[in-house]
């Protein structure tokens, strides 16, 4: 923040947080944001711009945890010798996951459910 005040030039800066954001990039002020990482997984309950503090979660689990699952459930992978240190090995299991394990859209239109 101090390179871009002074550095850069920048008048001022906006901290806001995340959960906040994507709500109002998605243009709905109140949400359940689920926000799976690689490594972490986040939830938090947004009510009219605010993030309430005390509904958060954190996991310490991610996408990476995902992949190693399907790997797991899949014991005849063709790729033989699977390293997921080794960057093409995890580009390609990504892609497999990604075109295996979604979230349809369609399931979830922007107007809210009745419960």
């Amino acid at each position: 923040l101090n390179i871009c005040l002074k550095l850069l030039g920048f008048k001022a800066a906006f901290v806001h947080q995340e959960s906040v954001c994507a709500c109002f990039g998605y243009g709905i002020s109140s949400a359940c944001v689920v926000d799976i990482g690689d490594q972490k997984t986040s939830v938090c309950i947004v009510e009219e711009g605010v993030a309430l503090s005390n509904t958060r979660v954190h996991a310490k689990f991610g996408g990476r945890d995902v992949t190693r699952g399907l790997l797991a459930l899949w014991p005849s992978f063709p790729l033989p010798d699977v390293d997921l240190s080794r960057p093409y090995h995890v580009h390609i299991l990504n892609q497999l996951k990604h075109s295996l394990c979604y979230f349809s859209n369609e399931d979830n239109p922007t107007r809210p459910y009745e419960f």
